[in-house]
């Protein structure tokens, strides 16, 4: 994006790591947070754009996050943890704000499991 972008965490899996094991690593790797639990968001994969991107993602829900100590970014990733109630999330969404589609759709899947 030749950018910074504010999104959710994401990634591809190891090998043949399960994607709920990629959600709790990512999750993990790039924020420092360690969830009790992570929510699968759909039954099926969603496709950022089939015609031309080939790799789909698994939205999760990471609930009852802790932060782990001592955390460190990985020195690839040029991370800057930010946190928003749900309600300025969403209006980030709504003001072009937030532009990474991924998030977008997590975010819309996973409020009614959190409500909003």
């Amino acid at each position: 994006a030749h950018q910074m972008i504010t999104e959710l965490p994401g990634g591809l899996a190891d090998g043949g790591e399960p994607s709920e094991e990629v959600a709790r690593r990512e999750l993990e790797e790039e924020t420092g947070f360690v969830a009790t639990s992570v929510q699968r968001l759909t039954d099926r994969p969603i496709w950022f754009d089939p015609a031309s991107i080939r790799t789909p993602f698994w939205p999760y829900l990471a609930l009852n996050c802790t932060l782990r100590e001592n955390w460190q970014p990985d020195i690839n990733e040029k991370c800057e943890i930010l946190t928003f109630p749900i309600s300025e999330w969403i209006d980030k969404i709504k003001k072009g704000e937030i532009l990474d589609s991924k998030s977008i759709v997590t975010t819309f899947l996973a409020l009614p499991r959190i409500g909003s």
